[in-house]
């Protein structure tokens, strides 16, 4: 399956929740995911507020968003992602 065939079998709202390229991500986090030919970045899922949304999900432990990544050779990957800063305390 590909990565959008993927997450559109998954239950809503992350079936949904794809997207073309960096389309899913919320603007402020684009910018922090490069890809040095964009035509690899088979699609993306934001996870993070749809399921914020979802009872039994709100509180629960997920990613931010995944992309479906066609490397040169080899089968699409999935990639997930968690935004956060790095600094230490």
């Amino acid at each position: 399956m590909t990565f959008r065939e993927t997450v559109e079998a998954a239950q809503s709202p992350v079936s949904d929740a794809c997207r073309e390229g960096k389309q899913a991500l919320e603007s402020r986090h684009r910018a922090h995911v490069t890809c040095w030919d964009s035509r690899r970045l088979t699609g993306s899922v934001d996870l993070d507020q749809p399921l914020a949304q979802e009872p039994g999900c709100a509180s629960a432990p997920r990613w931010d968003c995944g992309f479906g990544y066609a490397p040169k050779r080899g089968a699409e990957r999935a990639v997930w992602v968690e935004f956060h800063s790095a600094t230490a305390r």
